[in-house]
């Protein structure tokens, strides 16, 4: 029997651990996926913001509007991912410091748009698509100056500037179809100028629907446009119909397009913690999603995306939620605060015949001072008071009112991430969790172009 030595055994262990090893790494190479062939290359792009619509934002329209074994038309969408919005200064971001980061590709500031920390302006992807030859579009029912839209067109270091926002859109004319509301940001000068520049412009519904040509501006309103639940259908378009003549307007090019389309109004019911405001918001904005996925279908080369910049007020849904109060309420809060702005209303008269809701001495208490308070100078006071108390009643709660007090930057966004729905060509490269940054660098991707012309200094 041969002796072993004690060298002997140590060799024989050093052979054995590095044939143990490289079995174990041939069968870790094997147990690997093999590499994901690469994406189809798109033509047109759709990228749609829910301004301020989080998962719960999008639970609550479905619960209410569909029932809770329901699908919305966002729901149909086979990739879905995750996403983190913070900005470069605060965990909780705004709409300007997400637009950038979703249309440059850069982290900024809260309040600054298009631009880094520093003040340099960078390229969008509107921007580079506008280079790249392709139509362009951006859809809203916020003004078409607001911090979401301008964050694709415009550059400056306050999302308030708006009218030099309206400035620089009408100066670049790199937007092809702009459509939402902010009639007051343009000047008659301005005006003028769109016209030189071959911009149809149009103020209504059916000026929208009959409109032609390939250039063409929208403004629908004085300000943002009216909430769902108070539009005029026979003045205002839907953001369903918006959509639709953006598409039809823009896929007159043959080398294809971007648009963005924004549900701005979610946010704005989110900040007044309007529940059933929330619910109407999404649901339109759930109705334009499927315009642009059933084009999306017809084509078989166009990429929809529908995520949000951030959420709105954090929304919880409880056990006692109210659906069909939900969907007797018939006017927003900021239209039921104003009714009640007038003097020698019946408070408790009004709220009872527009949501359905009988207020106690409490409510009618709180009410009287919110109404006290914005005629002191503080905006807004009496509808997130209002909401907040009408959607507690539904069954939806929302942060605390003393914590918006302390929300000097964002006045009521929360940092939860948000979710991002694909549909079309490339969308398996949205599944997961990401940031808002990585987006619009998948879709300069996708659309074949290097990803390093995104973002540039401008």
């Amino acid at each position: 029997m041969p002796r072993f030595t004690r060298s002997w055994i140590a060799s024989l262990a050093i052979v054995l651990a590095v044939a143990f090893l490289s079995a174990a790494h041939l069968l870790r190479a094997e147990d690997k996926p093999a590499a994901a062939p690469p994406a189809k290359r798109i033509k047109n792009a759709i990228v749609m913001i829910g301004d301020g619509m989080g998962v719960a934002h999008i639970t609550l329209a479905r619960v209410v509007t569909v029932g809770a074994d329901g699908r919305l038309a966002m729901d149909s969408f086979p990739a879905t991912g995750l996403v983190t919005t913070h900005s470069s200064n605060y965990p909780t971001t705004d709409s300007a410091a997400a637009a950038t980061a979703l249309s440059s590709g850069y982290k900024t500031k809260n309040q600054v748009i298009g631009q880094t920390p520093e003040g340099q302006a960078r390229l969008t992807i509107a921007e580079l698509a506008h280079r790249k030859g392709l139509a362009t579009g951006l859809v809203t029912t916020t003004t078409v100056t607001h911090a979401t839209p301008a964050g694709f067109c415009a550059h400056v270091g306050h999302r308030a500037q708006e009218t030099e926002i309206a400035k620089q859109l009408v100066d670049a004319a790199e937007i092809d179809v702009l459509l939402g509301g902010g009639q007051k940001m343009f000047s008659p000068e301005l005006l003028a100028e769109l016209g030189k520049k071959s911009y149809q412009v149009v103020k209504d519904r059916d000026a929208l629907l009959a409109a032609k040509g390939q250039r063409l501006v929208g403004l629908f309103s004085h300000e943002h446009m009216s909430f769902d639940v108070d539009r005029d259908p026979k003045v205002e378009p839907s953001l369903a119909e918006m959509t639709r003549k953006a598409l039809e307007t823009l896929r007159e090019d043959p080398d294809g397009f971007f648009l963005m389309v924004e549900g701005g109004k979610i946010d704005h019911s989110g900040h007044s913690h309007d529940a059933a405001g929330v619910v109407f918001e999404t649901r339109a904005f759930d109705a334009a999603v499927k315009v642009a996925r059933d084009f999306a279908k017809d084509t078989g080369d166009t990429l929809v995306l529908v995520t949000a910049d951030h959420s709105t007020g954090a929304p919880a849904i409880t056990e006692n939620l109210d659906i069909e109060g939900l969907l007797k309420v018939s006017a927003s809060t900021e239209r039921i605060a104003k009714e009640l702005a007038a003097p020698g209303v019946d408070i408790r008269a009004i709220v009872k015949q527009r949501t359905g809701v009988a207020l106690g001495d409490e409510d009618v208490k709180a009410l009287e001072e919110a109404l006290q308070a914005e005629k002191g100078g503080q905006p807004y006071v009496t509808q997130t008071v209002l909401g907040h108390r009408i959607s507690r009643r539904f069954g939806v709660g929302f942060l605390p009112l003393e914590v918006l007090a302390t929300q000097k930057s964002t006045k009521g966004h929360d940092g939860a991430m948000v979710a991002v729905l694909a549909f079309g060509p490339g969308s398996e490269l949205f599944v997961g969790v990401q940031d808002n940054t990585e987006l619009p660098k998948k879709i300069v991707r996708l659309l074949g172009w290097p990803v390093e012309e995104l973002g540039v200094p401008r």
